[in-house]
């Protein structure tokens, strides 16, 4: 059962009893300053993401910002993925281009930002059922 930390906050909180119950109880009992219990501090831990989904997270905020700060010129793929990927496919011929595998990994960086932006962001809360990765 948790208990709110101040007197005002008094009342009742219901949630669902469904994968998400984990990562919501922890959410609460960080919110209302539960005690700093060894089973407290392991479900909290489940609130934040690994290293390896800060890297993806941190990388889709780039391609994002970088998508966003050139509406009036476009940048293109090749340009995202010179910045994030490899700089040397700036020099490539744009046969070599065309087949790249640094050509597909920068469209899949761009689709699932964009995918992260418009709802995927539910995923990472867990809100769709869905554990992000």
């Amino acid at each position: 059962m948790l208990k709110p930390a101040c007197a005002a906050a008094q009342g009742q909180i219901i949630l669902p009893a469904d994968s998400g119950l984990q990562r919501r109880t922890a959410a609460l009992s960080a919110f209302f300053g539960a005690a700093d219990s060894a089973q407290t501090l392991a479900s909290r831990a489940a609130l934040y993401p690994s290293a390896f989904q800060r890297h993806r997270l941190v990388r889709f905020l780039f391609v994002l910002d970088r998508l966003d700060q050139t509406r009036t010129s476009a940048v293109t793929v090749r340009e995202l993925a010179g910045e994030l990927l490899d700089p040397g496919v700036r020099h490539i011929r744009a046969i070599e281009w065309k087949s790249s595998s640094c050509r597909r990994q920068a469209q899949r960086l761009i689709g699932q930002a964009r995918l992260m932006r418009d709802g995927g962001f539910r995923d990472l809360l867990g809100l769709n059922g869905r554990e992000f990765s």
